[in-house]
């Protein structure tokens, strides 16, 4: 049951053009998986790890990624490789962000109750850095991990 609401959300899944840059279709491809699966982050979660596999995930999205990948002139296993990276860390991202709705304050407040005197590390990072939005912070990972594993130069 699961996996027909799964395929059911997939069908909405945007196709993207064929003719673009090997590394912008890749992103355009994980940043729409990342987006449906955040909107659908209660399904991830009773997936429980299970890949969807449904017809319209794997001709949407697995597929033409696999193709782009390998028409950029990787090796099957670079390929794979980077494809499994780039899964793990949007379905990563989609739990921890929006499935548990974690934010970054909430480890300012475990910090505030715990003791802040024990942590002075944490409590300097917490305190400097300025928090940028959770979906540009993958946006900008999932772009380093596509053009560091990309295709060899």
């Amino acid at each position: 049951m699961l996996e027909l609401c799964a395929d059911h959300v997939a069908a909405d899944f945007p196709l993207v053009p064929d003719d673009l840059d090997w590394a912008v279709a890749t992103q355009a491809r994980f940043e729409a998986a990342y987006e449906m699966w955040a909107e659908h982050a209660d399904l991830v979660l009773l997936m429980r790890g299970r890949p969807w596999q449904g017809e319209n995930i794997m001709m949407r999205f697995y597929e033409p990624c696999m193709q782009t990948l390998l028409g950029a002139g990787m090796s099957i296993h670079r390929a794979a490789k980077l494809f499994s990276v780039l899964h793990r860390m949007t379905i990563g991202s989609v739990v921890l962000t929006r499935a548990n709705d974690w934010h970054p304050w909430q480890a300012s407040e475990a910090l505030r109750r715990i003791g802040e005197q024990r942590f002075p590390a944490l409590v300097r990072v917490q305190s400097e850095v300025e928090w940028a939005d959770l979906d540009s912070i993958y946006r900008d990972t999932l772009r380093r991990l596509i053009l560091d594993l990309g295709p060899a130069s």
